[in-house]
């Protein structure tokens, strides 16, 4: 896995340093205001047009490491940034329980990495090592894993991912 990684590392930094120049083409719904003091100045684009319909907040006894969107199944999901897909995982193979169906993908970003999970989906439609850019579709939304209804969920990481270490997401979208 580390050798996967800084493969994503390598290729993500040789597709992202010129991203923060490119234009969006994915969905950019601004549902949910951002925090006052944006740490990551909206470098990411929203993965799809829905409203957010649960937030990084302590939720249910628990706390909620992402955001919620909430689509019907089958809605497309794109790229936030460019990067690599560094991984997939299905509901059946027992790597990401909870999570369902989800992709990670690593990018760098004026030098720093971050990795972006987006769960609970339908379909995957990239694969390991693959390159994508931002706003393209890697995925399609669902209700897989522990979900109590169909939507996207999502994460943003500084650096690697790592079970409950994201951030609030909301600082780095634009």
């Amino acid at each position: 896995m580390p050798r996967l990684l800084k493969k994503a590392e390598s290729n993500a930094t040789s597709e992202s340093s010129s991203s923060s120049s490119a234009s969006t083409s994915g969905p950019t719904h601004r549902t949910a205001a951002a925090d006052p003091a944006p740490q990551g100045g909206g470098m990411l684009s929203y993965p799809v047009n829905a409203p957010i319909t649960s937030g990084y907040e302590a939720r249910w006894g628990t706390f909620h490491y992402g955001i919620d969107f909430g689509v019907p199944v089958g809605t497309p999901i794109h790229a936030a940034a460019s990067g690599v897909v560094f991984m997939t995982s299905t509901e059946n193979d027992g790597m990401m329980n909870g999570y369902g169906n989800v992709v990670l993908v690593t990018h760098v970003i004026n030098g720093k990495t971050y990795t972006t999970l987006y769960a609970h989906l339908n379909s995957i439609d990239v694969s390991e090592g693959q390159t994508v850019s931002r706003g393209q579709v890697i995925a399609h939304s669902g209700n897989t894993g522990e979900s109590t209804g169909p939507h996207m969920h999502f994460e943003v990481h500084n650096g690697n991912w790592s079970y409950h270490g994201a951030v609030n997401p909301m600082p780095y979208l634009q």
